[in-house]
C-alpha cells in the first residue's frame, strides 16, 4: 500500500499521464491533418513538445527534492537546538513544578482555616493579592522561557486566585444581595475549584516534564545516548510496560483514558466525596493510572438537573443524582423511590438495592435511556427526619404547618392529607427560612442539616425521629462511555465502584452518630415517634403511585424484601 501511495504522487502521476496520453495526440494529428509520422518536421514538432512536458516534470523533481532536503535540514537544526537546551529546559520546568506546589501549599494554610466560617476569618484581600504576586515573579519568567503552554497554564491558575480574591473582596455585598449561607456555600465552591485548577495544572507540568523527556529519548536514540527517557523512574518504566498490555479500543499506546466525576456537594468531607476518592484510588491504582478519575465536588455545579444533563451530553461521565432527577427524562418508575416509608431500615434498603430490585433498576435505566445512562452502583443519602419549632407526637402536631419537603406531587401527598402545608425552598435557603420562620418544619439526614447549621434556629431545634425515607442515590455513568471500555477497563472500574459504594455507605452511617451528637451537644432536641399512623395514611398513597407509573411489581418486590434476614 505504501508503494502504491508513493506511486500516485502529484508528479509521478504527471510522468505516467504524459507517457499514456503522449503517444494518442501526435497520431490523432497525424490523421486528421494527413501528415507523415516519418518526416522531419512531425517528429520535431512533436518532440519538442515532449521535451518541454519532461522539463517541466524535471523542474518539479528538484524543487520537491530542494525543498525536503531543506526541510530535513531545518529539523535537525530544532532536534540539535533542543538537544542542547534539554538540561536547561528540565531545570526550568522543575523549577516550575516545585515554586507551583510551594503556591498551593501556602493558599491552602491561607484558606483552609476560613472553610468553615469565611465570613469571620478576618483575612485582607491583601494576603492572597501579595501571595499571587510574589509568586507572579517567581514562574513567569522562567515559564516564558520555557514554553508558552506551559506560561498560559501559570497564567490561568493565578488568574484564578485573582477571581477567588474578587469574591472575598465582594463579601459584604454577596451577603447583602444574597444571605450568609448562600455565601458561605459559594467561598467553599469557588475554593475547591480554585484548589482543582491549580492541581490541574501542576498535573499538566509533570506530563510537560515526561513529554519532553520522550522526545529527547526519540531524537538521541541513534547518538549512543542513553536509551530510557531519563526523566522516568524505574516504576515509571514499568507502569509504562503495564501500559501497552492495557490499551483500550481505539487508544494509543501513549494515551490515558479520563473518568470525569462529579456530585453537587462541596463539602469535602460529604460522604459522596469520600466515596469517589475511593474510586479514584482504586481505578488508578489497578490500573497502573492508565484509567485516571478527577473528581468534581460542587465544581461542575450544585443542581443534579444540571449535572444529569451534563452526562448525557458527555461533558461529565460519572455522576451521583437522586432518583426523581432521572425520573423527569421519562423513566417514571424512579419516582417509586421517593415514597415515604418505602423502606423499613438500612438492612431492607440494602437488601433491595443490591439485590434484584436493584438489578431490575438498572435493566430499567439503561433501557429506557437507550444507553444514555448505566447504572454503577447506589449510595445512601442517610435517613430523613423531621426538625422544626416543636416536637412530632401524633398527626396533628404538623397540621397547619408549612413543611419544606425534597419532593412534591404524590411523594408529599400524605403531609397534606394531614393537614400539612407543603412548600419547595432550595436548600440554601432553608437556614435563612427556618431562621426567619417562614417555614416551620423542614426534614433531611443528620451529617446534611446539622452541617448546615439548622439546628441552630428556633424553628428547627427540635428533632422527631420519624425515618421516614432511606434516601437512594444512582451512580450513574454515560452509556456510551461505559460501553467503549474495554473488558480489562470494565472489570477495573466495576471492582473500584463495589469498594467505593461501601466506604460511602461506611462513612454516612458514621456520620449520621456523629452528626446526631453534635446536635445533642448543641442543645437541640430529639424525639421518637411511632411511625405507624404515618405508615397507614401513606400505604394508599405508595398503592395510587404504583398504579399510576406501572410499577406494581416493584412495589411488591421491595415489600417482600422487608421481612427477610
Amino acid at each position: 500500500m505504501k508503494k502504491l501511495t508513493e506511486l500516485f504522487r502529484p508528479t509521478n502521476l504527471l510522468v505516467i499521464i504524459t507517457l499514456i496520453v503522449f503517444p494518442i495526440i501526435p497520431m490523432t494529428f497525424i490523421k486528421a491533418l494527413n501528415l507523415k509520422f516519418a518526416e522531419p518536421d512531425t517528429l520535431a514538432y512533436f518532440g519538442s513538445i515532449l521535451g518541454g512536458i519532461l522539463t517541466l516534470v524535471g523542474v518539479s523533481l528538484t524543487i520537491r527534492h530542494s525543498d525536503n532536503s531543506y526541510r530535513k535540514a531545518f529539523d535537525k537544526s530544532l532536534e540539535n537546538e533542543f538537544i542542547q537546551s534539554f538540561p536547561q529546559k528540565i531545570e526550568a520546568i522543575n523549577n516550575v513544578k516545585i515554586e507551583s506546589a510551594n503556591f498551593f501549599s501556602e493558599f491552602k494554610s491561607i484558606i483552609g482555616p476560613m472553610l468553615e466560617q469565611p465570613e469571620v476569618g478576618g483575612i485582607k484581600h491583601e494576603t492572597l493579592k501579595e501571595l499571587k504576586n510574589t509568586y507572579s515573579n517567581k514562574l513567569l519568567p522562567v515559564a516564558a522561557k520555557l514554553d508558552g503552554h506551559v506560561y498560559v497554564e501559570v497564567i490561568h491558575y493565578l488568574e484564578e486566585i485573582n477571581h477567588f480574591n474578587n469574591f472575598i473582596l465582594d463579601k459584604d455585598r454577596y451577603i447583602q444581595r444574597n444571605s450568609l449561607d448562600m455565601y458561605k456555600e459559594e467561598f467553599k465552591v469557588k475554593y475547591a475549584h480554585a484548589c482543582l485548577k491549580i492541581s490541574r495544572s501542576i498535573e499538566f507540568f509533570n506530563d510537560y516534564q515526561e513529554s519532553i523527556g520522550d522526545y529527547f529519548t526519540n531524537i538521541t536514540k541513534d547518538k549512543n545516548f542513553w536509551k530510557p527517557n531519563p526523566m522516568l523512574s524505574q516504576q515509571q518504566r514499568e507502569r509504562r510496560l503495564y501500559e501497552k498490555l492495557f490499551q483500550g479500543v481505539g487508544q494509543s499506546k501513549r494515551e490515558k483514558l479520563k473518568i470525569t466525576v462529579a456530585h453537587n456537594q462541596t463539602s469535602l468531607e460529604n460522604p459522596y466525596q469520600l466515596g469517589m476518592l475511593k474510586l479514584k484510588e482504586e481505578v488508578e491504582k489497578a490500573s497502573k493510572d492508565m484509567l485516571q478519575v478527577e473528581i468534581h465536588p460542587g465544581t461542575l455545579g450544585t443542581g443534579e438537573v444540571e449535572l444529569l444533563t451534563k452526562l448525557k451530553n458527555g461533558a461529565i461521565d460519572v455522576v451521583v443524582v437522586a432518583p426523581n432527577v432521572v425520573s423527569r427524562t421519562g423513566i417514571n418508575e424512579l419516582d417509586l423511590l421517593t415514597l415515604p416509608y418505602l423502606f423499613d431500615s438500612y438492612e431492607h434498603w440494602e437488601r433491595a438495592v443490591d439485590g434484584k430490585v436493584g438489578r431490575y433498576i438498572s435493566s430499567l435505566i439503561k433501557r429506557k435511556s437507550k444507553n444514555s445512562f448505566h447504572v454503577l452502583g447506589y449510595l445512601s443519602a442517610g435517613v430523613r427526619h423531621y426538625y422544626g419549632k416543636k416536637p412530632i407526637v401524633g398527626l396533628e402536631d404538623l397540621k397547619g404547618m408549612t413543611v419544606r419537603t425534597q419532593t412534591s406531587g404524590v411523594a408529599a401527598e400524605y403531609l397534606t392529607k394531614i393537614g400539612a402545608i407543603t412548600t419547595s425552598m432550595a436548600w440554601g435557603e432553608i437556614y435563612q427560612g427556618l431562621q426567619q420562620k417562614t417555614i416551620d418544619f423542614a426534614e433531611n439526614a443528620y451529617p446534611y442539616f446539622v452541617e448546615q447549621n439548622h439546628h441552630k434556629t428556633d424553628n428547627g431545634k427540635y428533632i422527631t425521629e420519624t425515618g421516614h425515607d432511606f434516601t437512594t442515590r444512582l451512580l450513574l455513568m454515560n452509556g456510551k462511555k461505559y460501553t467503549a471500555l474495554s473488558r480489562q477497563q470494565k472489570k477495573v472500574l466495576m471492582e473500584a465502584v463495589k469498594a467505593a459504594v461501601e466506604e460511602e455507605r461506611q462513612a454516612l452511617f458514621e456520620q449520621e452518630a456523629l452528626y446526631k451528637e453534635i446536635a445533642l451537644q448543641d442543645g437541640a432536641e430529639i424525639y421518637q415517634i411511632d411511625p405507624l399512623p404515618f405508615k397507614q395514611i401513606v400505604e394508599p398513597i405508595q398503592q395510587m403511585l404504583a398504579k399510576d407509573i406501572e410499577s406494581e411489581n416493584l412495589l411488591e418486590m421491595i415489600k417482600e424484601l422487608k421481612h427477610i434476614s
